[in-house]
């Protein structure tokens, strides 16, 4: 288990050490959403790779590696971009095993928050919360067919966006902008509380 936990402790380092894509991921988030997606996806892959290279993992590890460790790098240029990937990444690497998977990230996104508000000291107003734009992006992205996500908690931009055929996200929380973008008609997303 700690050596399973340092892999992907060691992947996320390797995450946020890809300088190189910053650039990518600065144009990408400045343009239409298509444009965007066409740009994550090269990031994405690599992602993918580096994940492919890891131990088997469980859905568990992963809920425990967000809760507990994806957050040091919170502060990082693009987190919800570069952490959302990667942690999709984990996923859809879980998705060859399992054919559902149910993630908790309440905890995650209240040490968000609160790190967020303590460091800004935001003002309560009524349109800081209409998208979400404290979670990771891009989860559910790329939901293998068949498959179903369930997830607690906030989760951010693109979620489920190019989800495939017969897949399923459930989200109890909230969702950023593009949520189910360009999903397979036969794909459902819904939104509990």
């Amino acid at each position: 288990m700690v050596k399973l936990l340092t892999d992907l402790i060691d992947g996320a380092r390797e995450v946020f050490r890809f300088r190189e894509l910053l650039s990518d991921v600065v144009m990408a988030t400045i343009d239409t959403p298509d444009y965007i997606l066409d740009k994550v996806f090269l990031i994405y892959e690599d992602f993918v790779e580096l994940v492919e290279t890891m131990r088997p993992i469980t859905p568990g590890d992963v809920t425990k590696f967000v809760n507990a460790e994806l957050l040091k790098y919170s502060d990082q240029p693009f987190f919800p971009v570069l952490g959302g990937l990667y942690v999709n990444a984990l996923l859809n690497k879980l998705f060859q095993s399992y054919d559902s998977l149910e993630i908790d990230l309440t905890d995650f996104c209240g040490s968000i928050l609160e790190n967020a508000e303590n460091e800004s000291k935001i003002a309560d107003d009524s349109d800081y919360y209409e998208y979400v734009g404290f979670s990771l992006d891009f989860i559910g992205y790329l939901l293998p067919d068949k498959k179903k996500l369930v997830i607690h908690g906030a989760v951010g931009d693109f979620a489920g966006a190019l989800m495939g055929e017969n897949a399923v996200f459930e989200l109890y929380g909230l969702h950023g902008r593009y949520a189910a973008y360009e999903k397979h008609p036969s794909a459902q997303f819904s939104v509990e509380g």
